[in-house]
């Protein structure tokens, strides 16, 4: 339904790599900062798909890093309090 969960914002604020349901508004907003799941496949290939995700962040740790760096930099550019005040103002 395209409503999205707090959980994007928390884990980015982490600084960890966020595996996410696709849906417009994270993809919009994200790209390709994070990782995505298909929400319609089934429960054995969504536990794929999220064990393929883990792997490639132990594997890939710099480019890890460098994709929760940058979606942690999209929330403060676009979400953080001073962003949102701004626009509010």
């Amino acid at each position: 339904y395209d409503i999205v969960s707090n959980r994007i914002f928390e884990i980015t604020a982490a600084g960890a790599v966020a595996i996410v349901q696709r849906m417009p508004f994270v993809e919009e907003h994200f790209g390709d900062a994070v990782l995505y799941i298909d929400h319609t496949r089934s429960d054995k290939e969504l536990y794929q798909d999220i064990v393929e995700h883990m792997d490639w962040i132990r594997n890939n740790p710099e480019k890890a890093t460098e994709k929760a760096q940058k979606a942690n930099q999209i929330l403060k550019d676009k979400f953080s309090a001073e962003q949102m005040l701004d626009r509010f103002i």
